[in-house]
């Protein structure tokens, strides 16, 4: 054998040596990419309470890879415990490339941390999700991105003592709760009172003047019949006359009309609103007349601009019925709580629905695919995701991240939480 030839061979083994080592270096640099990748948590927001930053632990999430499951009490064991003003605001705000698609909450309860999930329609800002008890509740924030990511934040607070009698106080200005205290036999105007639901957060009734006097003796009720009107500070007005009382609540009531006209594109029966195209929610008692894909008009008074199911509507015209084709029985599904979807347009616009994540459509047992739909005027539809329950469409949108959006605040409740 030659030099040349020696010196080539030699050559040959160490080229293929080194590419032997990058090749193994890239594969471990792959799985420890990998490894990263799978082991990589959700972001954590920032949560605060008028201002003030509260202490959250991450609970039971899926990123990346499978689900991980974390015990609460295991989360919430180096948390701090704030205290806070029961009547606060909530604010929770995640870095702005990783905002979720949709943020609910609710309120841990029970010795099996059942969640007791809010309303999704109840903006994050209210005070609703706090106890106006004084004591100590978990609060268990719910993001979802899509994709299957998902994850629950937790934090604990103790609520502050602002008066003895916490649980009738309204929860924040502008609205009143009443206390009436009324002789056996007789009851109070019940029908005058419901009309004023929409600015009154609640009402309690005793026909028992002694009990009264034990359970709030901060409010030296004396007489029957005793009024009184509390604000979400305490005290703000008493009287023997329901005709005062409710004077008092009709002058001291910010009300607004408005004229609202719009295709509706949502309805809760359940909760007896809709919203319609321009984003407009507004409850009414005509909710039976009401369809998705209705053109209306509507006389709304308006209670609270942040909490719209408040408003009262006080008429509803119908300008234009819903296509037929929206109410044809095959879109829907045959079971009672679940879904199902219609997705109306080219390849480019139904694809997501058609490689969906499991997760994200697990209450949709019926999907139907179309390339277009002609409506009973001879035009086409719009590229549309439709979703239906077993009596009627619910909810209608053209863009899948809307779709996923309404799924997520209108997850099916499991079955023994079922009415």
């Amino acid at each position: 054998m030659t030099i040349k030839l020696k010196d080539r061979l030699k050559t040959k083994k160490v080229v293929l040596g080194a590419i032997g080592i990058v090749l193994v270096l890239a594969v471990m640099i792959y799985f420890d990419m990998k490894k990263v990748y799978l082991e990589e948590e959700p972001p954590i927001p920032v949560v605060e309470i008028d201002g003030q930053q509260l202490d959250i632990g991450l609970g039971t999430y899926r990123w990346n890879g499978e689900l991980v499951e974390r015990k609460p009490e295991e989360v919430m064991k180096n948390l701090r415990l704030d205290t806070i003003d029961p009547r606060a605001r909530l604010s929770v705000e995640f870095p702005e490339e990783t905002k979720p698609i949709v943020v609910t909450y609710g309120l841990m309860e029970g010795h099996d941390n059942r969640v007791m999930q809010l309303p999704s329609f109840l903006p994050l800002t209210s005070p609703f999700p706090f106890h106006r008890m004084h004591g100590e509740s978990t609060v268990v924030i719910q993001a979802k991105w899509g994709d299957g990511k998902k994850a629950d934040y937790l934090f604990s607070y103790e609520a502050e003592h602002l008066t003895p009698y916490q649980n009738m106080i309204a929860f924040e200005e502008g609205f009143y709760s009443l206390l009436i205290v009324h002789k056996p036999g007789e009851d109070p105007p019940y029908e005058r009172i419901s009309k004023l639901q929409y600015f009154v957060n609640g009402y309690s009734t005793m026909d028992n003047l002694k009990q009264a006097k034990d359970q709030y003796p901060e409010l030296n009720i004396e007489s029957v019949p005793t009024i009184v009107v509390l604000d979400h500070k305490g005290e703000a007005f008493r009287s023997t006359k329901y005709d005062e009382a409710i004077k008092f609540l009709e002058e001291n009531t910010e009300l607004k009309s408005i004229k609202a006209e719009g295709k509706i594109t949502t309805i809760n029966r359940m909760f007896q609103f809709v919203i319609l195209d321009n984003g407009l929610m507004f409850r009414t008692d005509d909710i039976h007349r009401l369809k998705v894909g209705q053109h209306v008009k509507a006389n709304i008074n308006t209670f609270h601009h942040e909490m719209p199911f408040l408003n009262h509507t006080e008429s509803v015209e119908i300008i234009k019925e819903a296509d037929p084709i929206f109410l044809e029985e095959k879109w829907r599904p045959k079971e009672d709580w679940t879904y199902s979807v219609l997705a109306v347009g080219d390849k480019s616009f139904t694809k997501p629905i058609e490689e969906p994540d499991k997760d994200d459509l697990k209450d949709v047992k019926k999907t139907t695919i179309e390339i277009s739909l002609k409506l009973e005027d001879g035009s086409e539809l719009p590229p549309s995701f439709m979703v239906f329950d077993r009596q009627e469409l619910i909810f209608v949108c053209n863009n899948y991240k809307d779709l996923l959006k309404f799924l997520f605040e209108n997850e099916i409740p499991p079955e023994d939480m079922r009415h």
